[in-house]
């Protein structure tokens, strides 16, 4: 019941106005690069699993989404 009223406040707190677009800009790489890590990652480690390059890639972004809530399980 919690859980989400805390995941809101958190939200709350960030003032999109006082955020500088090159920290913004640095955010989004940081993320981009991030996620084609996770995807290489994902891809290499299904490689000499047999399945073929469709399934591969369909591996690679079915595992792609993390579930950041995970965080708030603990507090």
């Amino acid at each position: 019941m919690f859980e989400p009223l805390l995941f809101g406040l958190l939200g709350a707190e960030v003032s999109v106005a006082s955020l500088r677009p090159e920290t913004v800009g640095l955010c989004v790489a940081t993320l981009g690069i991030a996620v084609l890590i996770r995807i290489l990652t994902t891809f290499l480690m299904v490689c000499f699993a047999g399945f073929n390059i469709e399934e591969k890639i369909f591996i690679s972004f079915a595992w792609l989404p993390k579930a950041t809530i995970q965080i708030f399980k603990d507090v």
